[in-house]
């Protein structure tokens, strides 16, 4: 993943459509400060980053952030269970499942519980960046 993001550092902006703060989730923290520098620095927004479960939804509680960056596999809490949590404190939240399997039961679990999308890993930073113009 570190890879497909890096080379994407200097691609044009394309706007983040009045997004103000992302929350990014994984317990890789190579990938949380990657993608940290790449959206603060091209989409000029707050990027919060936690590396496990439970920090995950005390940040989400603490600071609304408008979209959501989760990773499946973390340390403490499964990631499907963050969703729940996450969903639980505002169900219109946006969040983004990442894992490292393309599993189609976990997919469907993640549709079930609410989340708008699901990326298998590893995965672009223009991938991801577009969830930040498609919807406003």
């Amino acid at each position: 993943m570190n890879e497909a993001i890096a080379n994407q550092a200097d691609k044009p902006s394309s706007g983040n459509k009045g997004i103000a703060s992302i929350l990014i989730v994984d317990d890789e923290a190579s990938i949380c400060r990657t993608l940290s520098a790449l959206f603060s620095r091209k989409h000029n927004m707050k990027v919060l980053a936690a590396f496990c479960g439970k920090e995950a939804v005390e940040m989400f509680q603490k600071e609304s952030p408008q979209v959501v960056f989760l990773d499946i596999g973390l340390p403490d809490i499964n990631g499907l269970e963050v969703l729940r949590r996450i969903k639980a404190i505002n169900p219109a939240a946006r969040v983004y499942m990442v894992s490292g399997f393309g599993d189609p039961a976990l997919k469907r679990k993640a549709d079930e519980l609410g989340a708008a999308g699901y990326f298998t890993k590893p995965v672009s930073f223009d991938q991801l960046a577009d969830v930040l113009t498609d919807k406003s």
